[in-house]
């Protein structure tokens, strides 16, 4: 089996396992290896981590709730001119070889993303093939890439000297708005279309303690607040924000019990985000998705279809695959009647 990347090669997603299994295999290397890592106390100044300790921070953190697909991190491909790319179905993530490079995430269903900011330094490369970003300025940040075309920008905080502000400037091919909504950013094209999101922020100390975090707006640019300077924090202290446009990373049609069947499912990236964006920007990508299988009309064709989407919108964190059965009625009462009980699986109009 292969998948279609932008630039139209494809690549064995076997060849993509073992690129996974290999990166998992120099990472365990790296924690086998490395020497502990004392955190330092909220009074303490430890200045600049060096890579290894920027990521033995996160993989620390990977396990805490809210903190999203780290472990699912896709390794950069360094080009010639020193720009780093990961490259998915239909995606790509690419950053500038430069001191202060501009994030691009493409996507074939969106129009570009650009994210200025978050990036300040020289890149350094992890033993384990991550890159790590030393800004100098008492953190360090690590873009961790995945193959749904989404980017988390992972700030690691040595000590109360670094910043509390982070600030990140979207852009795109028409000037962007962002929306602060239940925690998560969304940004909004001139047109007042979805073009990408940042899901709802984290910040967490060595030890795994919660650091109060939370967004602000000025414009295009979205600023992450990590009020960890006046509190008793374990450093080096962890915090994303995470970007990304794709909501799903597939829809099949099939058949099923006679009739139609749509299936769905979201992205790493879609997952973060609430059942709000995944009703209205969800809803508007499925039903434009491209492909053989024609599935706006057969989306549009039922009543029951765009109820069983939103059923599952409202469970999306654990939902899994989304299966959309023409065969079901339309509901007569809100499907949230009974949901409890027919996990939006019914089989009357009212009850369940």
């Amino acid at each position: 089996m292969s998948v279609r990347t932008k630039s139209g090669f494809y690549v064995a997603t076997a060849e993509i396992t073992a690129v996974r299994s290999w990166a998992a295999i120099l990472l365990i290397s790296v924690l086998a290896s490395a020497a502990t890592v004392v955190p330092a106390a909220a009074d303490d100044t430890q200045g600049e981590l060096s890579a290894t300790d920027a990521v033995l921070a996160i993989q620390e953190v990977a396990s805490q709730p809210g903190t999203g697909p780290i472990e699912e991190a896709e390794s950069f491909t360094v080009e010639s001119d020193g720009s780093r790319v990961v490259l998915g179905a239909g995606t790509e993530v690419a950053i500038e070889a430069n001191n202060s490079p501009t994030i691009t995430l493409e996507s074939e269903i969106y129009e570009p993303l650009y994210v200025n900011g978050g990036l300040d330094g020289e890149a350094e490369v992890a033993s384990d093939g991550t890159t790590v970003y030393d800004t100098g300025r008492n953190y360090s940040v690590v873009p961790l890439p995945h193959e749904d075309g989404s980017i988390q920008l992972i700030n690691v905080i040595a000590d109360s000297a670094a910043p509390e502000k982070f600030e990140y400037d979207f852009s795109s091919t028409t000037p962007v708005s962002i929306t602060l909504k239940d925690e998560v950013a969304v940004i909004l094209d001139a047109n007042g279309d979805f073009v990408g999101g940042v899901t709802a922020p984290w910040a967490y100390d060595a030890n795994g303690v919660a650091v109060p975090t939370h967004f602000e707006t000025a414009g295009s640019t979205l600023i992450q607040v990590v009020e960890h300077s006046s509190g008793s924090y374990t450093y080096p202290i962890t915090a994303d924000p995470y970007a990304g446009q794709n909501l799903f990373s597939w829809i099949t049609v099939d058949n099923y019990n006679g009739d139609s069947r749509v299936n769905l499912q979201p992205t790493d990236f879609g997952r973060g985000m609430p059942p709000w964006v995944m009703t209205g920007a969800g809803w508007t990508e499925a039903v434009g998705w491209g492909g053989a299988a024609p599935v706006g009309p057969i989306l549009n064709s039922k009543a029951t279809l765009r109820q069983q989407f939103d059923c599952h919108a409202f469970g999306n964190a654990f939902a899994g695959t989304w299966n959309l059965e023409r065969f079901r009625p339309n509901r007569t009462t809100v499907w949230s009647y009974g949901v409890a009980i027919h996990h939006c699986n019914w089989t009357t109009a009212n009850r369940y």
